[in-house]
């Protein structure tokens, strides 16, 4: 039997969340999929992440550990996971539950439905006023630069068609934390259907930012995957995009759900 669903988790350092989000996740799977595996995708920890996920593993045949021995980046690490992912659909949910696993069953239904993407769109009510401005802020700007409607292109949660994601994956090169966004520019670039669902988010631990030199960074950031995107080879010649054909469509399908 075809696995339906495989369900990617990166995390570094996440000892505390990881094994609760697990149990979680897994509950949430098997009551609603025929077949699924998870994927815990480790970058290189050094708190005991790496231990605990062998374990898990070791004790779940649906359970898989892919270690790194140095931390490659969020965007590295799932490009890894992507390589081994069986799934007709793939997910990826951040490790601490900061998007509950509960939100999994309609992000999997939207793909079902025909959506190549389905993201999360986080609700900025629980956020501190200078992230929540720093959010709209980078968001407003990546919409702007790089030409697409998300709202939240970094939500922790994201759905794909594994052969949509298979083929944006040979184009991206980011390696970091802006592959997210990286990823949905191209997509939008080559017609994708994308939706957002509105998720709750909850912040798990306490994160510094530096309000000057993390927005530089941002668009550093944003800078380059639009030199990437827009004067690059391998960018210039995706449209039509082989296999997937998005060139009959006029514009890139999107929505956002209520």
């Amino acid at each position: 039997m075809s696995t339906t669903v495989s369900l990617l988790i990166p995390c570094y350092n996440e000892v505390k969340h990881l094994k609760d989000t697990i149990n979680e996740a897994e509950k949430i799977l098997k009551e609603n999929l025929e077949s699924y595996e998870i994927l815990i995708l480790e970058d290189g920890s050094t708190d005991g992440t790496s231990e605990l996920a062998q374990k898990i593993a070791v004790l779940n045949p649906n359970i898989c550990h892919i270690h790194s021995k140095q931390r490659l980046g969020k965007g590295a690490a799932l490009k890894k996971g992507f390589k081994s992912a069986r799934g007709e659909i793939i997910v990826f949910l951040d490790a601490d539950s900061s998007v509950s696993p509960r939100y999994l069953p309609p992000t999997i239904d939207n793909i079902r439905q025909g959506y190549d993407i389905c993201i999360g769109k986080r609700n900025p009510e629980h956020r501190k006023p200078h992230r929540k401005i720093t959010s709209i802020m980078f968001n407003w700007i990546t919409r702007n630069l790089l030409n697409t409607q998300i709202t939240d292109h970094q939500c922790g949660l994201k759905a794909f068609k594994a052969e949509t994601i298979q083929t944006l994956n040979t184009y991206s090169r980011e390696n970091g934390w802006l592959w997210d966004t990286e990823v949905l520019s191209i997509a939008t670039r080559q017609k994708a259907s994308i939706i957002e669902i509105p998720v709750n988010w909850t912040k798990r631990e306490k994160t510094s930012l530096n309000l000057i030199t993390d927005p530089i960074r941002m668009l550093t950031g944003l800078l380059r995957i639009k030199k990437h995107i827009t004067h690059t080879p391998q960018y210039q010649c995706l449209t039509p995009w082989n296999p997937l054909d998005y060139s009959a469509k006029e514009k890139t399908t999107y929505k956002q759900s209520t």
